[in-house]
């Protein structure tokens, strides 16, 4: 057993420790490889501004399309952007998923959390939806 708690080798290494090798102002369309999981910590640290951050959720979205949380993180960044229909999808979706996992469950701690996330998530976008309007269905100025 060694003294120290460092990995010997990259591929001992956690996934946050190879990937923080990577420099921080990629150029511009080129990007080495990652995984779903790199992207979706992007999303959430907020590195490069909304833009980069819905890129790397909807990549993350992408490439694991079951995982509740990743619309959820995705549905609050349309929220926070104005995008209150994208974002009521999303919520509504990350709903749909985080049930589907609790069901088959036994220890929904998780899942339980996300789905009332996302259950917050949507009233709040759907209340903006019709305060403006928007929502399908209702006529505009309704709640005016």
């Amino acid at each position: 057993m060694r003294g120290d708690l460092a990995p010997e080798t990259a591929a001992e290494a956690p996934p946050d420790a190879v990937s923080a090798d990577l420099p921080a102002d990629e150029p511009t369309g080129v990007s080495p490889p990652r995984g779903w999981l790199a992207r979706l910590r992007d999303g959430l640290t907020g590195t490069g501004g909304a833009d980069r951050r819905l890129a790397a959720l909807d990549a993350a979205v992408q490439s694991n399309p079951n995982a509740p949380a990743n619309y959820l993180l995705r549905a609050e960044l349309y929220a926070q952007l104005g995008e209150d229909a994208l974002a009521l999808a999303d919520f509504e979706r990350a709903q749909a998923l985080a049930d589907s996992a609790l069901a088959a469950d036994r220890w929904g701690l998780i899942n339980q959390a996300l789905r009332d996330r996302a259950a917050i998530g949507a009233v709040e976008a759907a209340r903006r939806l019709a305060r403006r309007g928007d929502q399908p269905g209702a006529p505009a100025g309704a709640d005016e």
